[in-house]
């Protein structure tokens, strides 16, 4: 089985390029289609964190995925928020993260010009609004007016409500919970940038550090200003910045799910007209 991964931002493929020039999570028609040729057939999980995006490069990435030949099932594994949720509706079946959250609402735009400037686009977004609607009250088994009250209310589920909302069908790791308590951490006290660890790293190994096990001091003078460590020493350096690493890349995802669910740092202004993704 194929693993789709459906994160970070969804855009059209003309803004793409600016997304991976600033290395910042992104998905496209494109590299959909693309990874759906290659995996020909074959059947595929879609693997989703992603607060939404472009409407209308998200309706393309689900057309593609429901033209596809093979079997799909979702695993969300963060945040599956506005369009991603649509997206996600391409899914036989869909497995949801004990911590991971699905919101749904409507479809937003910005706009200028006089008031019949702004009615016309009110009516384009309602109507768009109320087709998506339409999608959840399949998955959910609810009316069409049901759904676009949860989308007016931009709903906010979590695993077991998304099961009991039927936006969802199983939830993850259930079985090992029993046994293996899912284990939950947090920290009061500071942590370190990762990027500052790594360069620290790069740094102290490569020019800070010389790894000499031999104990032998003999050759030391005051112009050698090398420190140096044997290679048992090295290795726990190591080992305790890579957790160092681990820990901060950890709950930095944290905290970007719990102050900014819906992330997005380009000024939709520049980008996208008519967006599926919440708060940027």
């Amino acid at each position: 089985m194929k693993i789709l991964k459906i994160n970070g931002t969804v855009v059209d493929n003309s803004d793409a390029w600016f997304y991976d020039w600033f290395g910042i999570d992104s998905v496209n028609p494109k590299t959909v289609s693309e990874f759906l040729k290659e995996a020909n057939g074959e059947d595929i999980k879609l693997s989703i964190n992603s607060g939404g995006g472009s409407v209308f490069a998200g309706s393309e990435i689900y057309t593609e995925l429901m033209n596809y030949s093979g079997k799909i099932t979702a695993e969300v594994t963060g945040l599956c928020a506005s369009i991603a949720s649509v997206i996600m509706l391409a899914a036989e079946k869909i497995s949801v993260s004990p911590t991971s959250s699905i919101m749904i609402h409507n479809v937003w735009s910005y706009s200028q010009g006089d008031y019949l400037k702004f009615e016309h686009e009110a009516k384009i977004i309602k109507d768009m609004s109320a087709s998506i609607a339409q999608m959840y009250a399949k998955r959910m088994n609810c009316t069409a007016d049901e759904a676009q009250t949860a989308m007016d209310n931009e709903t906010w589920y979590t695993a077991d409500q998304a099961l009991a909302a039927g936006l969802a069908n199983e939830k993850l790791f259930e079985e090992e919970t029993e046994t293996s308590p899912l284990q939950l951490a947090a920290s009061a006290t500071p942590v370190f940038s990762s990027q500052k660890i790594a360069e620290f790293r790069n740094s102290f190994m490569k020019n800070g550090v010389s790894n000499d096990s031999s104990n032998d001091s003999s050759n030391d003078s005051d112009e050698d200003k090398t420190v140096k460590i044997d290679s048992d020493q090295l290795a726990e350096i190591t080992n305790r910045l890579d957790k160092l690493i681990e820990q901060e890349d950890s709950q930095e995802a944290e905290q970007a799910k719990i102050s900014k669910p819906i992330s997005g740092s380009i000024e939709p202004k520049k980008l996208n007209k008519y967006k599926f993704g919440g708060i940027v």
